[in-house]
């Protein structure tokens, strides 16, 4: 149904007009703004609806951002839809608007200072507005503001009542879209993340895989510059490290010290976290000196952290929580993979070391007697036992030499007469100088 100007024609209040047109036209409208593809079409709905049913100059529509809780708004006339305009709730008309969430008619902008700056720069005539405010089972989406022609006063109390009702249509339109929107969005991550995953989980070098990550990263997440440190075991320093979008030239130890930063902040809640303005975070250092705003998160194996994630952008407050979850979600990924190549590694290393010890052994045996020797009264024995010293296997040897008499036996220090010409100690000596000369070979 469409209204024509009020000055020429008596125009009906709102709860006056028959049930059955307002459902006519509701349904109309309802049609209208589930059509649009996109959130580009539905504010050109919006927009063209509004100017249908209400004698208005122009209509502006700020959206709701609940994580940066502030109104951001809109214009056909931009690319990218979103302005460089945005007010926190209870700033500006509009903010006063949705954090009231009551529909209001303004003829005096004192009060709002900030909104008659976004008017001038938008070029827009202030002198009536109509806001009101989108709001769906409870949740603020957004906030309309139509300035109108020059209108009496109960015209214009008559045009809130039917853009109220207008609102709500407006409000379940937006609402599908937002949530049809945030549902693509996230099939889309899912998908990239499980490609991706594919891709970390393929390389069993570590050295190899962090390459592998930190580039798999720059197609899931936006950023200007990435890093990942990975921490010893114990005490917890910066063991490796492979950084994205630094200079070339940069100095290593400045590297570190964003490293060091990024573990302080994240070590002792091992929790992720977003840094939104850089500058009030002194222990995040900018060793690009153009980063505004970061993204920091642990890199967990089993509780405990091996490793820490930054992703930083050259933009203010740019990432979002959705952001923040999917960079967890990649950075579990990541700490399988990182886990599973150190294991990995580690086994080869150990294989090695039990091939290298094997042939030494075959070594020692090629300097050992086949058998003892025959010594009348004594009995001989010796044995090349490997050690472990600083975690790692090393040759040993251990060696008793004694002489049985009455079926008891003795130490070299024990015994109770020596045979003539036969000086146990020497024999043992001698033995000894055998086993140990086939350790060293061992050793060597």
């Amino acid at each position: 149904m469409k209204r024509s100007n009020p000055k020429t024609v008596k125009i009906p209040r709102y709860n006056k007009i028959p049930r059955d047109i307002k459902h006519s036209v509701l349904a109309s409208i309802f049609q209208d703004l589930h059509s649009a593809p996109d959130l580009r079409n539905l504010l050109e709905n919006i927009n063209r609806l509004i100017k249908e049913e209400i004698h208005c100059q122009a209509t502006l529509i700020s959206i709701y951002d609940p994580y940066r809780e502030e109104l951001v708004y809109h214009s056909l006339e931009s690319e990218s839809l979103a302005t460089e305009f945005k007010l926190k709730l209870g700033q500006g008309l509009a903010g006063k608007i949705a954090a009231s969430q009551r529909p209001s008619y303004i003829r005096d902008l004192t009060d709002f200072p900030l909104s008659k700056v976004i008017y001038e720069s938008c070029g827009i005539p202030y002198q009536q507005i109509l806001g009101c405010p989108l709001i769906r089972r409870g949740a603020l989406l957004g906030v309309i503001e139509v300035f109108l022609a020059n209108h009496p006063e109960a015209s214009a109390d008559d045009d809130l009542a039917y853009l109220t009702v207008l609102s709500h249509q407006f409000a379940i339109s937006l609402n599908y879209f937002k949530q049809s929107e945030q549902l693509e969005r996230k099939s889309l991550e899912e998908e990239n993340l499980a490609q991706v995953s594919q891709r970390i989980s393929s390389s069993l070098d570590p050295d190899e895989l962090l390459d592998i990550i930190i580039n798999a990263l720059r197609s899931l997440i936006p950023h200007d510059a990435a890093g990942i440190y990975l921490l010893e075991r114990n005490s917890q320093e910066i063991q490796r490290m492979v950084v994205y979008g630094y200079p070339l030239d940069i100095n290593q130890d400045r590297l570190l010290e964003v490293g060091r930063g990024a573990r302080q902040l994240v070590g002792e809640t091992r929790a992720a976290v977003i840094l939104q303005d850089l500058s009030q975070f002194p222990l995040y250092v900018d060793a690009r000196n153009s980063a505004r705003s970061a993204m920091v998160t642990p890199i967990l194996s089993n509780n405990r952290m091996i490793g820490v994630f930054t992703l930083e952008s050259d933009q203010a407050d740019v990432y979002t929580s959705d952001d923040l979850a999917l960079f967890k979600k990649f950075s579990h990924q990541a700490a399988l993979s990182i886990e599973k190549a150190q294991l990995h590694r580690a086994l080869i290393e150990k294989n090695r070391l039990e091939q290298e010890l094997s042939i030494a052994r075959e070594i020692q045996m090629t300097f050992l007697p086949r058998r003892e020797p025959p010594l009348a009264g004594f009995d001989v024995a010796g044995l090349n036992l490997p050690s472990s010293r600083g975690g790692r296997p090393v040759g040993g040897c251990h060696w008793r030499c004694v002489r049985q008499r009455h079926s008891r036996f003795f130490d070299h220090g024990q015994f109770p007469r020596q045979p003539p010409g036969r000086d146990p100690q020497q024999l043992c000596d001698q033995y000894h100088h055998v086993k140990s000369e086939s350790a060293a070979l061992g050793k060597h």
